[in-house]
This record gives C-alpha cells, sequence and structure tokens, in this order.
C-alpha cells in the first residue's frame, strides 16, 4: 500500500492492476528494507519499532489497499477463464499454463510451512538477522564471513524474525517470488500478448532452481525481483519518456546492487 501511495503521488499511470502491483509492492519492499537500516543504524530493532513501522505503513497505504481492491472487485476475475480467442486450442493453452502455473506456486506455498533446512539460510540469511535483532541493532559479527557481504534484502529478512520466525521470512520470500512472476506476466504480456504472459511465468516457475527457491530462503528471487523490476522501469522509460520512470529504475537497481 505505501509504495502504491508513492507512485500514484508521483503520477505513474499503469496498463493492468497486476503491473500496479508489482511495481507498488516491490517499491514498499525498498521502503521497508530501508527503514529497518535505519532503525539498526540507531540501535533500535527492537520488535515493537517493526510493529510500528509496519503500522504506520498500514495507515499510510490502507486507501490504496482499498482502492486496489475496489478496482479489483469491479473487474470480471473470471476474464482470464473467459474465451477471448477466435481459436479454442489458444484458450485451451491458456488455460493449460494457468493450471500449470497453479500447481508450482501451490505446492512452493505448501512447503513454506516446513522449517528451514538449507546451509546458506541457516548459516547466515537467518543467524544475521537474528544476532542484528539480539543487539538491537546492526553490529560486526566476526565469525560469520559472509555478514559483511551487503544486506539489502536482508533487512527485509528482520521483520519476519521480529513478528515470528523463520516461517515468516519464508513467506515473505515466498511473496517476493510472487511479485516476480506476476511482473514476469506483465512484461510479456505487454510486449507479446496474454498467452505469452502467462506462458512466461509458468516456465519460469517450473525453472528447478526458480521452485526450489520459492520455499527456502534464499535472496537470489528477491534480487531477480528488484533486478527485474528495474529493467520493466527502464523500459516503460524507453517507451515514456520522463525522469520519473529512470529514477524508479534506479531505486530497483540500487536495491539489487545492495543485496549481494
Amino acid at each position: 500500500g505505501v509504495g502504491r501511495k508513492c507512485l500514484r503521488l508521483c503520477h505513474f499511470s499503469f496498463d493492468s492492476l497486476a503491473e500496479d502491483l508489482a511495481f507498488g509492492g516491490g517499491l514498499g519492499l525498498v521502503l521497508l528494507a530501508a527503514v529497518a537500516f535505519l532503525l539498526g543504524l540507531i540501535g533500535q530493532l527492537h520488535v515493537s519499532a517493526f510493529y510500528w513501522t509496519l503500522g504506520i505503513a498500514f495507515v499510510i497505504g490502507s486507501g490504496e489497499i482499498i482502492t486496489w481492491v475496489r478496482n479489483c472487485w469491479h473487474c470480471s476475475w473470471l476474464s482470464p477463464f473467459q474465451k477471448n480467442e477466435s481459436s479454442w486450442a489458444v484458450h485451451l493453452l491458456q488455460l493449460f499454463l494457468m493450471a500449470y502455473l497453479f500447481v508450482f506456486v501451490a505446492v512452493a506455498f505448501v512447503a513454506c510451512h516446513l522449517p528451514e533446512i538449507e546451509f546458506d539460510p541457516l548459516i547466515y540469511h537467518l543467524t544475521v538477522p537474528k544476532l542484528y535483532l539480539q543487539h538491537h541493532q546492526i553490529v560486526d559479527i566476526p565469525e560469520i564471513l559472509e555478514a559483511v557481504f551487503p544486506k539489502n534484502v536482508v533487512m527485509l529478512y528482520l521483520y519476519g524474525l521480529a513478528l515470528h520466525s523463520q516461517i515468516t521470512v519464508k513467506f515473505l520470500n515466498f511473496w517476493m517470488g510472487l511479485l516476480l512472476l506476476l511482473a514476469i506476466h506483465c512484461f510479456a504480456k505487454r510486449l507479446w500478448g496474454r498467452q505469452a504472459g502467462w506462458a512466461a511465468a509458468a516456465l519460469f516457475a517450473s525453472t528447478p532452481i526458480v521452485f526450489f527457491e520459492l520455499r527456502a530462503v534464499y535472496i537470489d528471487l528477491p534480487i531477480a525481483l528488484f533486478c527485474f523490476l528495474n529493467f520493466f522501469a527502464l523500459l516503460r522509460w524507453m517507451e515514456d519518456g520522463g525522469r520519473k520512470w529512470l529514477v524508479l529504475s534506479a531505486i530497483f537497481l540500487g536495491m539489487a546492487a545492495g543485496s549481494k
């Protein structure tokens, strides 16, 4: 909601509600990571501070959330399933791609309920933010070499650990994966049509490494999200002109560059 609020104040326009959600959700994540980083610098990484941050963000963006949901309600949710093409073969192919994508996303969603067992998440993706929370600030951790790596995405993991546990972080990572799939769908649909959008999202989700990382706490999918949004915003700048799309592209690029 807060990301969409900022985009509306800057007079951004989007071709669809899905594109609106992808860019608004991505920018909202950037803002939350920036706030967590500032809290870490001033030694205020307390659970209450994260609740206050999310509460204020919800208050600011609640109107945008309501507006977006209302717009979705006014749109026909059956439209993706309705036959808009002259050929039944094309329509059935689209339904198959949607079902194919749904299966992979649903399985990954169920797998997010399982405890994290992978090496990188347990060694530093989850351990480093946990130690930050214990010290209530960003501290030097000489025992973990990877702790000196850029940590923009890890700043987002602080919210999940502060609110509940590693399972919350897994669902946060899953949400960023969904935003990436949504952005890929919108990008391909914009250039090559609706079927291309569903095909691109389905093929990407079924890639073994992507499917694996949808249910694990690895930072590669979040980085891919911000890199892709950077490229998408750059395309919009090339099409529409104006400095605002170039600035938005730079924001996403900076978020990605500061994550690994």
